[in-house]
């Protein structure tokens, strides 16, 4: 048999997915990895971790002075679960969730920002935060906002978002990702793109 809190959870994102869009007041802001979890691939000489924290810190004063209200899923080096970091978000009535993340790749070439999504009822979040990142970030290259099944954005009722901001095995675009010019307008970039969203849903 099904678990009961497993049928819950499931009736739950199907009753969400049907339901109507509405305004929200809450912004999850998830900062990847953390603690144990460095992040990143093997012998990746900037920890992601680090680098997530950073960025969602200052995305979260960011939200905060659109009129937000700011919940973050980590504040410090520390290990939270992914399923920690879902019952977060899934504690939030009208929220959305977006998880900060940085990429790596083998090939020291691959660049550029992607923001990803799970679901069709998340797809307009995406691509309004992923509009806006290719806007400010130029000269970044777009990877696009694609569908993908990472844990936390599959496993959130909310619409839920997570965006890479770009590749820290990139010789030149780890350079850029670390100078304030970038963390400021990567913040306000996406806190743009939660802005247009939220206009979306309200119709104004």
């Amino acid at each position: 048999m099904i678990g009961r809190s497993i049928l819950q959870s499931a009736l739950a994102l199907v009753a969400l997915a049907a339901g109507p869009l509405r305004a929200f007041d809450t912004v999850i802001i998830d900062a990847g990895h953390g603690g144990s979890d460095r992040g990143g691939i093997p012998r990746q000489r900037i920890p992601e971790d680090e680098w997530t924290l950073k960025t969602a810190l200052r995305l979260s004063a960011e939200i905060k002075q659109r009129g937000f209200t700011v919940v973050m899923t980590r504040t410090s080096d520390e290990d939270v679960s992914l399923a920690q970091r879902c019952r977060i978000a899934n504690s939030r009535r009208d929220a959305i969730f977006v998880s900060v993340h940085y990429d790596a790749y083998r090939r020291e070439a691959a660049d550029g920002i992607t923001a990803y999504y799970a679901s069709s009822r998340s797809e307009k979040l995406a691509r309004s935060i992923n509009s806006r990142m290719v806007s400010a970030l130029r000269p970044s290259t777009n990877r696009g906002a694609k569908r993908a099944r990472f844990y936390v954005i599959r496993n959130t009722l909310c619409p839920a978002v997570l965006v890479e901001c770009g590749f820290l095995t990139n010789k030149a675009e780890s350079k850029r990702i670390q100078t304030s010019e970038y963390q400021d307008s990567l913040a306000k970039a996406i806190a743009d793109g939660v802005t247009d969203y939220r206009k979306y849903r309200t119709g104004r």
